[in-house]
């Protein structure tokens, strides 16, 4: 028993550790990334927002159905997509939402963050609409959305200023019903997104009207995924490495030389385990000491 457990089990535990980074890497892959954005960014994300300029209706029907390549191209795109068309950010404290706004309308946009449904509408004026891509099992994006309750407020920010919303409303609607979409006289946001399986009519739709505009502070910087000093550091540990490699290996359909690696780490410990296993079974000083 005990050759057993010293030959086997105590490496099955270790090779089950390997899968389960795995499993942790393949989960994280599919939570939005963190877009943490310094405050000292402000100028160069205000002069993306003065770049934006109108799409056609043309422009917008081309989005495709959201699936897990589309996120995984557009979490290799990150870094590129905030600093060429971040232009602010939004977050809604109470459920935990913190996104990029950008004024691009891609669908590498909509799996990031929010993107501006007309980015010719100013932020804090008439009614700025924000959507995503929904993600079904992932805890990013707007997919907390069902969750906002009437009161709530939504934070906009451009980096400088703070606009703040109070939901007035959280509804589902067919996605012909496009008068949610329409310019207003009333300053309000407009936050949409998929509800449903992939395919699925219906829209997720909160608004949220204007009840105050403030200079950014620290307090609702901190909601808004926005710092004062610099983002935190890269992550550079094992988790970091194995979802970079699982997110490396779908985009190009090729298993990435990290996987490798831990593959054939673990048919090597298993071979040696079972060589090691039948080797210790023919030891000599064994074999006298069954003959005594």
């Amino acid at each position: 028993m005990r050759r057993l457990i010293k030959w086997f089990i105590w490496p099955a535990l270790a090779m089950l550790a390997s899968i389960a980074l795995v499993a942790a890497g393949y989960h994280h892959l599919l939570q939005a990334p963190a877009t943490i954005i310094p405050a000292s960014e402000a100028a160069a994300q205000q002069a993306n927002l003065a770049h934006s300029e109108a799409v056609s209706g043309h422009h917008r029907s081309q989005i495709a159905e959201a699936d897990l390549t589309t996120l995984l191209n557009a979490r290799l795109q990150t870094q590129r997509l905030v600093a060429t068309a971040g232009v602010g950010r939004v977050a809604i404290p109470k459920v935990g939402i913190s996104l990029p706004i950008f004024n691009q309308i891609n669908d590498s946009t909509l799996s990031l963050g929010t993107v501006m449904y007309f980015p010719e509408r100013k932020l804090g004026q008439g009614n700025t609409v924000l959507a995503s891509h929904h993600y079904l099992g992932s805890e990013g994006l707007l997919n907390a959305l069902n969750q906002v309750k009437k009161g709530d407020e939504i934070l906009v920010s451009d980096l400088t200023t703070v606009w703040r919303y109070q939901v007035a409303a959280n509804q589902v609607v067919k996605q012909d019903q496009v008068s949610v979409l329409a310019d207003t006289g009333d300053a309000r946001v407009t936050l949409i997104r998929c509800e449903g399986p992939r395919g699925t009519d219906y829209r997720r739709v909160v608004t949220g009207l204007l009840t105050r505009r403030t200079s950014l502070t620290a307090k609702p910087a901190k909601s808004l995924g926005i710092t004062f000093s610099n983002p935190p550091a890269k992550d550079h540990g094992p988790l970091a490495f194995v979802t970079a490699a699982i997110g490396r290996t779908m985009s190009r359909h090729r298993l990435d030389g990290w996987l490798w690696l831990m593959l054939a780490i673990n048919l090597t410990v298993l071979l040696a385990c079972g060589a090691g296993y039948v080797l210790a079974g023919d030891h000599p000083h064994k074999q006298s000491r069954a003959e005594r």
